[in-house]
C-alpha cells in the first residue's frame, strides 16, 4: 500500500477547506430542492440541450421538404455583343411547383436590340405549365417528402418526451444519492 506524502504544514489548510466543503455543501442540499434541481437540469444541461437541437434540426427538415412547393423568383438579365449589334434584356420569372407535379412558370422580360440600321424593343410576359409525362404524377408521389420530415418530426418529438423524461429520472436519483450520502 503506498501512502501520498502531506506535508504538516498543508494539513490544517485541508482541513478547512474539507470543513468549508462539508458546510457550504449542506447549505447547498437544504436551499436546493429536487424541483429546484431538475429545472436546473432541464434549463442548462447538456442532454437537454441536444434534445431541443434535435428537435429544431426535424424542424427545419420539415421547413425545407414544405419549401420545395414555395413559389421561388429569378432575375433575369442578358447582354450580348456581336458584330450585327447589341441586345439587352432584363425580367423576372416566378416558379412554383405543385404537389401534383406540375410546374407553374410565369414571366416577364423586355428585350431591347440595336444595330447600325435597326433597333426594336419587345416586352413579352408568358405562362408556362410543365407537366412530365408518366414521370412525377400525382400527390402522394410528389409530397412524399414532406410526409416522411413530418413522420420523422413526430418520432423525434415522441422520443424527445421520452429522454426528457429520462432525464429527469436520472437528475432525481442522483439528487436522491446526494442528499442521502
Amino acid at each position: 500500500m503506498q501512502h501520498l506524502p502531506i506535508s504538516m504544514k498543508r494539513l490544517p489548510y485541508l482541513a478547512l477547506t474539507f470543513l468549508l466543503f462539508l458546510v457550504f455543501n449542506c447549505q447547498a442540499s437544504s436551499k436546493l430542492t429536487l424541483i429546484d434541481y431538475t429545472s436546473v437540469v432541464l434549463k442548462k444541461g447538456d442532454d437537454n440541450k441536444t434534445i431541443q437541437e434535435q428537435n429544431y434540426l426535424a424542424k427545419l427538415d420539415v421547413e425545407l421538404a414544405e419549401s420545395a412547393f414555395e413559389f421561388q423568383y429569378f432575375p433575369i438579365a442578358r447582354f450580348k455583343e456581336s458584330t450585327t449589334g447589341s441586345t439587352q434584356g432584363l425580367g423576372l420569372e416566378v416558379k412554383k411547383k405543385t404537389q401534383f407535379g406540375s410546374q407553374v412558370t410565369l414571366g416577364t422580360t423586355y428585350d431591347k436590340f440595336k444595330s447600325d440600321s435597326y433597333s426594336s424593343e419587345s416586352p413579352k410576359t408568358y405562362l408556362r405549365l410543365e407537366q412530365g409525362l408518366f414521370r412525377q404524377w400525382g400527390f402522394d408521389i410528389n409530397s412524399m417528402p414532406l410526409k416522411v420530415a413530418e413522420i420523422v418530426q413526430q418520432k423525434q418529438t415522441l422520443q424527445s418526451a421520452m429522454l426528457t423524461q429520462n432525464l429527469i429520472a436520472r437528475a432525481s436519483y442522483l439528487y436522491i444519492d446526494a442528499v442521502l450520502a
